[in-house]
């Protein structure tokens, strides 16, 4: 077991290599589904006044990127929460009530966000939020959550300033950055075979990858040498002018931030130049469209840190996430950890909504988020708990590989 500063534990579990983070914290696509403004209504002997909440209905909403640059990850996250809502209404729904979703499209845009998420906490008003998958998201919207009264649960990202100090109303799923890079930084010497490595940072220019890029400098310690960093906007078309930069920097590991297809333009470039550097990405910089159309010799450089353990993966829970994601048209797309992390998400609101009771307000559920303590999804993911002075759910990782013969993930050994 090998430990760093931050207590970051790597070990092994259930037969695969694991990452585990003790106490290190820091609708359909293409629019949006609208749902009435409920009026105060009856349900048993208990009067229901709350926003997002009838007495047959409780309405969540989403953001996420439905048609922007990052689609191919943002859009099976939205999948995989619309296939345990599904699930769940399709058995009866919660305590008497079924589960609405209006989704919004944030484009991968904060200036339509910001108004996407005014709408669903005054508009066509919610009893809780999921996604804001990107740190510009979240940054743009952190003082309104702060000041507001609508539990929000992240989806794919958890960025340090909506955490730290804790919001009352704000619950990241996703580790922190600084959870990923410690990870990433763990495991790189198994993956290099050596403890002292030299290593880039590649990322999208966004907030959040000039956090990554800072956690790296100020994580590269003992060993580990940080060479400089090099900026691969999200809307970038080709990767030939920054992998030259890194070929005059010639690391031993590139750190990747960013999404899917910004590893794909990476690795076709490599593929072009004939240049071999290994990457190890953070947790939503993947899916199998990293891998489309770039030979093994060059797809297989590249392996990330993932919490969302997608099949053939097998857990408790992988069938019945099968059978959910078939039930809607998604089944394809279980390989996939993005749509895992997805379902999880789902699977946490509607615990969260059930630990509610029969008044599922936006305070009963953020109370309900709160007080959520080893709450299992079935090891699609490590357990999920939050409390009072802790608002990320899940800090335990392992490396992905892709696997070209299954066209499938694998844990990397």
């Amino acid at each position: 077991m090998i430990r760093s500063k931050n207590r970051l534990a790597l070990g092994l579990a259930a037969g695969a290599v694991a990452l585990a983070l003790a106490g290190c914290s820091g609708g359909a696509s293409g629019g949006s589904t609208a749902a009435p403004t409920p009026a105060p209504t009856e349900t048993g002997a208990e009067r229901v006044d709350s926003p997002g909440v009838t007495a047959t209905t409780v309405s969540i909403g989403t953001i996420s990127d439905q048609t922007g640059p990052t689609t191919g990850i943002q859009l099976p996250w939205l999948h995989g929460v619309q296939a345990a809502i599904e699930a769940v209404n399709a058995e009866g729904g919660i305590n008497g009530r079924t589960i609405e979703i209006i989704a919004e499209d944030d484009k991968y845009d904060a200036a339509v966000g910001q108004p996407a998420f005014k709408k669903l906490v005054d508009q066509t008003p919610v009893a809780a939020i999921l996604g804001l998958n990107t740190g510009n998201m979240q940054a743009a919207v952190l003082p309104s959550i702060e000041t507001g009264t609508v539990p929000v649960l992240s989806g794919q990202t958890t960025i340090l300033d909506a955490i730290n100090p804790v919001k009352e109303y704000f619950f990241g799923l996703a580790p922190t950055y600084a959870d990923q890079v410690d990870a990433i930084l763990a495991y790189a010497p198994e993956r290099l075979g050596k403890e002292d490595f030299s290593v880039v940072v590649v990322h999208n220019g966004a907030a959040t990858g000039v956090e990554v890029e800072e956690l790296t400098k100020e994580r590269a310690v003992g060993g580990i040498e940080l060479l400089g960093s090099v900026v691969l906007e999200s809307a970038a078309t080709s990767a030939d002018a920054q992998l030259q930069t890194v070929i005059g920097l010639d690391p031993d590991l590139v750190l990747f931030h960013g999404s899917g297809a910004g590893v794909n333009l990476f690795n076709r470039a490599q593929e072009k130049f004939d240049t071999h550097y290994p990457l190890i990405g953070i947790s939503p910089s993947g899916g199998p469209g990293a891998f489309a159309g770039v030979t093994p010799e060059f797809g297989n450089l590249y392996e990330y840190v993932q919490w969302a353990y997608p099949v053939p993966i097998e857990a408790p829970g992988t069938a019945a996430m099968v059978e959910a994601a078939e039930a809607v048209g998604f089944g394809e797309e279980v390989n996939n950890p993005d749509f895992v992390a997805g379902y999880a998400g789902g699977l946490v609101i509607i615990e969260a909504i059930r630990v509610a009771g029969e008044n599922p307000s936006r305070e009963a559920i953020a109370a309900a988020l709160s007080s959520m303590s080893g709450f299992s999804t079935g090891g699609i993911t490590a357990d999920v708990s939050f409390s009072a002075t802790d608002r990320v759910g899940i800090q335990e990782f392992v490396p992905l590989k892709w696997n070209y013969e299954t066209s499938s993930f694998e844990i990397a050994e």
